[in-house]
């Protein structure tokens, strides 16, 4: 039972909320979170596999040249947080901790690109999730994130950071790769099992609380 509840929740929240959430809610979320678009986007946690000391040093790289751009950091705040949060304060990179479902969905559909800098990953669900939100998506090339992703991303070398910086920037600098990102991502994502994706998240909260 508590399964089943699990997986259509799973599917409800992502998915009918980024249908339904309206603008006048997005734009309450955003100023909650002192956020102005236009930003890049991460959620998740900060484990050192995670790669997020890569990803702000390439988001330090691209405020040289994009000096509006925000970096938007989110996860339940925890020890590996604390520790980024500490080494990496900038009024640019703003760390939002936990989210809910609204806030998440918000989140998603006005980021400018969703990255996943991962040196290691599992499943790979919030690369899907930003596809389902309409967001484009830059991923490390790393582990299974080539094969969730496919053609629907561009990828990057986690370990060289101005590989990343310069693929988030290939992004930022043309509509046309962002729309058709977009394009193949709505295609993509719908592919992926969602029942699947929430079993699997499921399983990683049962671990959790073994």
């Amino acid at each position: 039972m508590l399964e089943a509840e699990f997986i259509a929740n799973f599917e409800e929240n992502i998915i009918n909320l980024s249908k339904n959430i309206s603008d006048t809610l997005i734009k309450k979320i955003l100023n909650k979170f002192n956020i102005k678009p236009p930003f890049v986007f991460y959620l998740g946690n900060a484990h050192p596999h995670k790669n997020i000391e890569g990803l702000i040093k390439a988001f330090l790289l691209l405020r040289k040249d994009y000096q509006y751009l925000q970096l938007v950091l989110s996860g339940k705040n925890h020890y590996f947080w604390q520790k980024i949060k500490e080494k990496f304060y900038n009024p640019n990179i703003i760390y939002t901790g936990y989210l809910t479902d609204e806030e998440m969905v918000a989140l998603y559909k006005s980021a400018k690109i969703y990255v996943v800098p991962s040196f290691e990953e599992g499943f790979g669900i919030p690369l899907l999730e930003a596809m389902a939100c309409g967001v484009p998506v830059v991923s490390s090339n790393a582990a299974s994130l080539p094969e969730i992703g496919d053609r629907a991303c561009i990828y990057f070398d986690p370990v060289d950071i101005k590989d990343m910086s310069d693929k988030i920037k290939s992004v930022l600098n043309n509509q046309k790769l962002q729309k058709e990102l977009i394009e193949k991502g709505d295609r993509h994502y719908k592919n992926f099992s969602w029942k699947k994706m929430a079993e699997q998240t499921l399983e990683i909260y049962k671990d959790a609380y073994k």
